[in-house]
Order: C-alpha cells, then structure tokens, then sequence
C-alpha cells in the first residue's frame, strides 16, 4: 500500500547500496511518492557512489515535503547536493561524510539553496583549510542558521588555521545561532580570530 501520511522515514544502516537505492526509487515512483514525507534518515550505508547520483536526482521530487535529511558517513556522494532540492530543507546532517576537496565546493556551489537552512551538521569531516573556507562561505549564506555542530571537522594538522578563522569570523556574526559545538577541532587562535 501507499503510505499517503508518512511524516518520518528511517532506512539507516541497512547496508543499502545503489541497486536497493534503485529498487526504492522505482516503488515510489509506481505509487507517487511520498508526500507527507518531512524526516528523511539515510545515514550509515553505502551510498557515496556515483550509481547513487541519478536515483537521489529521481528521488528528491517524490518528497516535496522533505525538511529534515541525515545522510551520515557512506551515504553521500557530494554530487548528490546538486539539483536545488536543498531549497527546502531545514536540518541537514551530513556527520562523517567525505566532504574534502570537491565535497565542501558541491556544497558551497549549492549556498543560494540554503537560504532557510536551521541546522547543519558536518561534524567528523575532516576538512582542510581550503574546505574550512568552503564551510564559512556555505554557512555566512545561512542567515537564519540556529544550529552548527562543527564538531572535529577540522583536520588535525598545522596549517589549517586560515579556514577555521574564516569560519569563526562568519560565526561570529550569525545573530540567530544558539548552539554551536566545535569540540574536537585544534582551533588554536582561530576563536581570538573570531571577533
């Protein structure tokens, strides 16, 4: 049956790799969709592929209510970020994904998109000063960003302090953040950077 009032929809950790990723796609496009959808959990499966590009590109319409995306660890390949449907989404969780090198610019690319994004989370990254960078350009569009859990998104080596002083800098500024956590990260200066 078709699952018309479906507010919250957790398929984690399931091991769900693209050709289940597909199967799910092609049963929801028989049965339209789900519009009611607001929680999407897809985090902890192996996803990060680009077979997975064109399902979530067929997936995403068939949630038109989609707010709230958690995507952790293997389950993103930073090309999915692109296609707008970011517009509409509140929390994004992308914990532990493979957002360095061209991961952080797919997301930067997508910043006019994330104009009402409340809370991110990028914890477990591993960015390096130029994805630091990437992430306060990403997050100096969020105007009204209520949330960042930055928490070791930093990589621990030298050199990195640039990206992080950008970061705080923008957070700085962010007069809607109440909760903000950058535990685990070798700030350094960065925080007297900050203003």
């Amino acid at each position: 049956g078709h699952c018309t009032n479906l507010t919250d929809l957790n398929l984690g950790n399931m091991g769900m790799v693209p050709e289940c990723l597909a199967g799910f796609v092609q049963g929801l496009a028989a049965t339209h969709g789900l519009p009611s959808l607001t929680h999407l959990r897809m985090g902890f499966n192996e996803l990060n592929s680009p077979d997975s590009l064109p399902l979530m590109t067929q997936l995403m319409p068939m949630l038109p209510q989609l707010q709230h995306v958690e995507l952790q660890n293997r389950s993103l390949h930073p090309e999915m970020l692109r296609g707008g449907w970011l517009s509409r989404i509140k929390h994004l969780n992308l914990t532990g994904t493979k957002l360095r090198g061209c991961g952080m610019e797919c997301l930067r690319a997508q910043r006019e998109h994330l104009h009402g994004l409340l809370h991110l989370d990028v914890s477990g990254t591993k960015l390096d000063d130029a994805g630091l960078v990437c992430l306060a350009s990403v997050l100096e569009t969020c105007r009204s960003l209520a949330s960042a859990k930055l928490s070791n998104c930093m990589r621990k080596e030298p050199g990195t302090n640039e990206g992080m002083c950008a970061v705080m800098r923008v957070l700085s500024t962010s007069s809607r953040l109440t909760e903000l956590s950058l535990s685990g990260n070798p700030v350094g200066t960065a925080l007297a950077h900050g203003g």
